[in-house]
């Protein structure tokens, strides 16, 4: 059985070896360069508010294979999407706004019947 280790603040900061005055020193424009050179968009605004995935199936009264199927992904991205465990895309995050303010219209436009 293993036993529980309890650290320091700053022991914690010494074992994870970094410098904490290169990152105190690190500009927003430093932060935006590192954005783009890891490929990712810094403009695209991920802090927007969109719906919980979990909240938005609960308030369908859907399982998560019936919200999977209804919108045609696979119910392990739905999953995923619930648990926090992949980000979702903007596209995403706009379905969900629909299914959260427009629910009957979103699942009419499904071609499918609510639940």
């Amino acid at each position: 059985m293993g036993r529980i280790v309890v650290k320091t603040l700053d022991e914690a900061l010494v074992e994870a070896r970094f410098d904490q005055a290169k990152v105190d020193a690190t500009t927003e424009e430093d932060i935006i360069q590192h954005m783009i050179e890891d490929g990712e968009d810094p403009h695209d605004n991920l802090g927007d508010f969109y719906p919980s995935p979990l909240k938005v199936r609960q308030a369908l009264g859907l399982t998560q294979v019936e919200m999977a199927e209804l919108l045609g992904m696979p119910v392990a991205t739905w999953r995923n999407w619930e648990q926090a465990r992949t980000a979702i895309d903007a596209p995403g995050r706009a379905l969900l706004r629909i299914l959260q303010n427009e629910p009957e219209a979103a699942v009419r436009a499904m071609g499918k019947k609510a639940a």
